[in-house]
């Protein structure tokens, strides 16, 4: 059985924290703050994993949401495609005006 450390500093609820899960909230925010870079891929990166050939939905930063499958990536941006009717059509998209990108599902 673990004992119960009190921590002073931060009061009884972080007491029965540190009993619950043997780590301080200090020790649990350092932990976070070390894994978050590595955890979280860039943007840019994301946009390179995704296969070739799959559809994405993009969401811009002004609300604007476009279908599409992504395409000639570079360093500030990457270009999707994606068809009007029987028109095929590109739209231009830097990383900056991204506000989330998700691979859509066949079905």
């Amino acid at each position: 059985m673990r004992l119960l450390r009190p921590v002073i500093a931060h009061g009884r609820a972080a007491a029965v924290l540190v009993y619950l899960t043997g780590v301080t909230p200090t020790l649990q925010l350092a932990f976070a703050r070390a894994t978050a870079p590595s955890a979280r891929q860039s943007l840019k990166e994301r946009v390179a994993s995704i296969p070739a050939g799959s559809k994405v939905e993009v969401r811009l930063r002004d609300q604007t949401k476009l279908s599409g499958r992504p395409a000639r990536l570079s360093e500030t941006g990457f270009e999707l495609q994606s068809a009007k009717g029987k028109k095929p059509e590109a739209h231009v998209i830097a990383y900056q005006q991204v506000k989330s990108i998700q691979k859509k599902s066949l079905g």
